[in-house]
């Protein structure tokens, strides 16, 4: 088989044709690894949020705000027929009518949403349900009656809907004030009045790393991903650390901003372009062979956006008044620990074992794996568009 060869000053390559049925086999591939991030969940956009109000004389409200396609329909509706049927009979109802249909089906929420209060079910009443604007985005409101105080709230959700809020409060009859929004972790309640003292430093500390640490792993796939792109390009733990401490000082310095509500730039912007972060991180590991000067603008800009997106999730979330800063600090310390973890799974599962083979490390990790991710970053940037808009 003759090679082609071209030359450049002061460095000589060789290429050699690629059989067809090679050819045949790489494309199979693409269009397996396309199908494969097609069916993945794209990290969840914009989570449901279920918010629980607490009244003293027993009663409670339950109000429910988010894509109610999804809920209602199936997260997949998109992908069946009957989905895609169901979402539609929904859409074309108006906001009466939507609340009798949930009165009618009463099945639709208890089979997605679950509420214990005190160690037992309750299944309370639609009150109201209407669109906000449109579908797919509207609001549902329930309320009940209880005997007595709630002292233990269990909340419970499929697993099919992603990443859900949900979010407590309690009338305090002595201080006249409602307690500060919390949100529950650990099926525990936080719910300190507004007017009291600050949470304790420990509690705020150990929250925020948790909830930083857990939006990386393991809910954070897109944020893994892109990571994992920035490791398999690097070749040395200098320059990998370079880029990261770029990517840590734009996202924190984003996310700063955006929390404070000096920066705002819409999720429909935002997430997309998230997603095909992780596709051009992806692309250049499967064409470059080293990390140029442009990759620090490249890896920065990346920063900016990936730090408007966990201030996201922390404007879901709520930060509590009294220790801002400090729950904002802790919560960038748990995306950091997230990231090392990342970085050393990395490590541990190819760097160590297969360096030693540079031409089998290249054609069998760090081309199949970068194509993985490429493949996957856009398909997820084509259904944030499309969730989004």
């Amino acid at each position: 088989m003759q090679d082609d060869i071209w030359r450049r000053p002061g460095r000589r390559y060789y290429s050699t044709p690629v059989p067809r049925g090679r050819w045949v086999g790489r494309l199979l591939l693409l269009v397996g690894l396309w199908l494969l991030a097609w069916g993945a969940r794209a990290d969840v956009l914009v989570p449901l949020k279920v918010e629980l109000s607490v009244y003293p004389d027993g009663r409670y409200g339950l109000v429910v705000r988010g894509d109610l396609l999804r809920l209602l329909a199936g997260p997949g509706w998109r992908g069946s027929a009957r989905g895609r049927e169901a979402a539609r009979r929904l859409a074309a109802l108006s906001d009466a009518r939507l609340g009798d249909y949930l009165r009618e089906h009463p099945r639709l929420l208890a089979r997605r949403l679950a509420l214990r209060l005190d160690g037992r079910r309750v299944q309370p009443a639609v009150r109201s349900a209407g669109w906000r604007d449109g579908p797919p985005e509207g609001e549902i409101r329930l309320g009940g009656t209880l005997a007595g105080q709630v002292q233990s709230i269990d909340f419970g959700y499929a697993r099919s809907l992603g990443k859900v809020v949900f979010r407590y409060r309690r009338y305090d009859p002595e201080r006249a004030a409602w307690s500060a929004w919390q949100w529950l972790d650990r099926r525990t309640a936080h719910a300190a009045p507004a007017n009291g003292p600050a949470p304790a430093v420990t509690q705020v500390v150990g929250d925020y790393l948790w909830l930083g640490f857990t939006h990386i792993v393991p809910k954070g796939l897109d944020h893994i991903l892109f990571i994992a792109g920035l490791f398999l390009l690097s070749t040395g733990w200098r320059t990998l650390i370079t880029q990261i401490s770029l990517f840590t000082l734009a996202h924190t310095l984003t996310l700063g901003l955006t929390t404070w509500g000096t920066l705002r730039l819409s999720p429909q912007v935002v997430e997309p372009l998230i997603a095909l972060s992780i596709a051009w991180v992806g692309v250049e590991g499967l064409w470059r062979r080293r990390v140029g000067p442009w990759r620090w603008a490249v890896v920065f800009a990346f920063g900016l956006l990936h730090g408007m997106g966990f201030a996201g999730v922390l404007g879901e979330l709520g930060l509590p008044r009294e220790r801002f800063l400090l729950a904002l600090l802790s919560f960038n310390g748990g995306v950091e620990l997230g990231q090392l973890a990342v970085l050393l799974a990395c490590a541990l599962l190819v760097a160590w074992p297969l360096r030693r083979r540079p031409g089998w490390y290249r054609r069998g990790v760090v081309a199949p794996a970068s194509l993985a991710i490429a493949v996957t970053g856009a398909v997820w940037a084509v259904q944030r568009v499309q969730l989004l808009s």
